[in-house]
């Protein structure tokens, strides 16, 4: 076996392989997740998430690495305001020394959930791949990777995610994502592994139109 195969076999391994799947308390984390697109002509996408099942200190991480791409292109620069909390009490962050994809704080004792609130700028043109401009006044493509943080060492193909998404007055839209109930506004999509959400972007405007 030649030395570039080994490299690409550990290389692989290092990448898929799952290092942190359970709790202390032996369940998988969830992540509530709620998108207010309602300012994506002005380029802004407010965020709330909450992530259920995270105990102690906790690290976020922000998609770095898009299926699709040829680099570690996750627009992580774009993301502002990020706020936690534990209930009513505020939760101090860091970001990682190194690496700034990544989040750092402590969960309170005696609780296991924590709420996250922040906003995305949405680019304009002249940028590319995750960065690439996705929306005007009338028009906007939601991309997932775009608005999540989740749990460090969380295998993507376990993490569950109930999306919902807010869009302006009378916009439709079409995901290949299901709903959990028509085209009310919020629209809840069934809950989905972090994976598959991220692979089912939605494409929705004011003059969308199915067939």
């Amino acid at each position: 076996m030649t030395r570039w195969l080994k490299l690409l076999i550990v290389t692989a391994s290092a990448i898929l392989a799952p290092s942190y799947s359970v709790t202390a308390q032996g369940r998988l984390p969830g992540i509530v997740l709620s998108l207010d697109a309602r300012e994506s002509p002005r380029r802004i996408l407010h965020v709330k998430e909450a992530i259920t099942n995270v105990p102690g200190p906790l690290t976020l991480v922000y998609p770095k690495w898009i299926p699709g791409e040829h680099g570690p292109t996750g627009p992580i620069v774009d993301l502002v305001g990020i706020r936690i909390f534990a209930g009513r009490t505020a939760v101090a962050w860091r970001r990682d020394l190194e690496n700034m994809y990544e989040i750092h704080c402590d969960v309170p004792s005696g609780t296991n959930r924590v709420d996250l609130s922040f906003d995305y700028i949405l680019p304009t043109p002249g940028e590319r791949f995750s960065s690439g401009a996705s929306s005007t006044a009338q028009l906007v493509v939601i991309s997932w990777n775009q608005v999540v943080l989740y749990p460090k060492g969380a295998n993507p193909d376990e993490l569950n995610v109930s999306a919902a998404l807010t869009l302006p007055s009378d916009w439709k839209f079409g995901s290949a994502l299901e709903t959990e109930r028509g085209a009310a506004s919020p629209i809840a999509f069934k809950p989905v592994p972090l994976a598959e959400l991220i692979d089912s972007p939605v494409l929705a405007g004011s003059h969308f139109r199915e067939r």
